[in-house]
């Protein structure tokens, strides 16, 4: 590159001479043929300095990993110490700065650079053991900044998921400790502005969500304002709904607006609408809803599609005595149901106020966006 820029400019000083020498003038007195020849002369080195002086804005993945088997020109430590352990890992400045534009940034300003950067600030590192700060450093931090790839397998395999008794959102203890290794390498990455190790980490979490931990990675979405997790568990949730339903606890800590978002889109999943109304029902209990909040949802349950004996359980549940609205939805679903076939047509066409149909059309724009 630095050869190309210096046969530019040697170029362009060669044309200067040759014009000056033919034709004894200054600049502005040339022949036109001359000044396009310097002028494409000028480009070359336009585009030769600015290749030089650009940094490259990412990394290809390289193997590094002989410099991190050992100390060897090592200048600089990465150190988290909490309130349980403190550790220690040797590093390189030069492989840093080429990941991560914060940390290329804080060397560059700094006339002496610091001779170690800290983890201390991930907030997630607190609720790892020991084990796991290791095996996340280790195993995830370290082979991408040295290799561009995390050994997921092995770290895994040193964080086995653990049984969600209880909604994440109130006990900690028992969000599966996977999720939590995985929060911590994705907000390493965002503070570093590691673009590319986000991307691992978000996709890798999209392809492991289950039932258990939906919730708490949308969770993880919301908090770390990253809408690629977001949109993935909205479809993994309106993809596994009925599953969902099953198991209460797994919709703790979803927001009333993405829920709505979820059961009035076309991506839900249902085989009968009795399943989207106890979804709804299970999300309130699951996050202590008040009526208002659930009444923003059940307009969404196209009771009118649901025949006599389901309807008479829904009436029989305690959140038809809490929401007058839910009693009119069932009053009009009862109404429609009654009607003769030449008639239901004429009820239908007075339920798209309330936001339901029974022929299932929801009047109102299904489009979403998290932005």
């Amino acid at each position: 590159m630095i050869s190309s820029l210096t046969s530019s400019v040697s170029n362009l000083a060669s044309s200067l001479i040759d014009w000056e020498t033919t034709t004894g003038g200054y600049p502005g007195e040339y022949d036109g043929d001359t000044a396009q020849a310097m002028a494409e002369d000028l480009q070359h080195v336009d585009a030769a300095y600015n290749a030089v002086s650009t940094p490259p804005q990412r990394v290809a993945p390289i193997d590094l990993s002989s410099f991190r088997s050992s100390t060897w020109l090592s200048d600089i430590d990465i150190e988290c110490t909490t309130a349980n352990f403190a550790h220690r890992w040797p590093a390189h400045k030069l492989v840093l700065a080429a990941r991560s534009p914060v940390l290329a940034e804080l060397f560059a300003k700094r006339s002496i650079p610091p001779a170690s950067v800290n983890l201390d600030l991930v907030p997630e590192l607190e609720a790892l053991s020991d084990q796991q700060l290791v095996g996340l450093v280790e195993h995830g931090l370290l082979p991408f900044l040295y290799q561009g790839a995390v050994a997921w397998p092995v770290l895994d395999a040193t964080d086995p998921p653990q049984p969600l008794s209880t909604p994440p959102s109130r006990d900690r203890s028992t969000v599966p400790t996977r999720v939590i290794t995985s929060t911590a390498l994705l907000s390493i990455a965002m503070a570093w502005e590691i673009d590319d190790l986000v991307d691992v980490c978000w996709s890798h979490k999209a392809q492991r969500l289950t039932v258990a931990n939906v919730g708490t990675e949308f969770t993880v979405g919301v908090t770390k304002q990253c809408v690629e997790l977001r949109l993935a568990c909205h479809r993994f949730i309106a993809a596994n709904f009925p599953a969902m339903v099953t198991k209460p606890n797994s919709f703790a800590g979803l927001p009333a607006e993405e829920m709505q978002r979820i059961i009035s889109s076309d991506d839900l999943s249902v085989a009968e609408e009795r399943t989207v109304f106890w979804g709804i029902v299970a999300w309130a209990e699951a996050n202590g809803a008040p009526v208002t909040d659930f009444d923003l949802l059940v307009v969404d349950a196209r009771l009118a599609l649901m025949p006599f004996e389901q309807l008479q359980e829904v009436e029989a549940c305690e959140w038809s005595s809490r929401s007058p609205k839910l009693q009119s939805m069932l009053h009009a679903a009862y109404r429609y149901r009654a009607a003769p076939p030449e008639k239901r047509a004429e009820i239908a066409e007075d339920l798209k106020g309330s936001g339901m149909s029974p022929k299932g059309t929801v009047h109102r724009d299904r489009s979403f966006s998290f932005v």
